[in-house]
């Protein structure tokens, strides 16, 4: 479910012209996810290590589309806003 939305950010985002805007969220996304993927070479079991690795991963896109969700609520309230004015 988390890449399905990750998917409709991506092409919404890309639409509305906000692809660098993305990129840079992108890029803190993966530094945390690269934390917690770090922190799993730590661990002494695979099963931990597996586990980690898939929470870090998981992490990572939901940074990417809760941020992203965030920004087109953001524009589409702005654009309405923007429609009210002119009417």
């Amino acid at each position: 479910a988390v890449s399905y939305f990750y998917d409709l950010v991506l092409i919404t985002l890309f639409s509305i012209h906000q692809d660098f805007w993305l990129l840079k969220k992108e890029i803190l996304a993966l530094c945390i996810a690269g934390f917690i993927f770090l922190f799993s070479y730590f661990l002494p079991y695979l099963q931990i290590k597996i586990f980690i690795i898939i929470i870090g991963a998981i992490t990572g896109e939901l940074i990417v589309v809760s941020a992203g969700l965030a920004k087109i609520l953001a524009f589409f309230r702005k654009e309405k806003t923007e429609g009210e004015k002119i009417t």
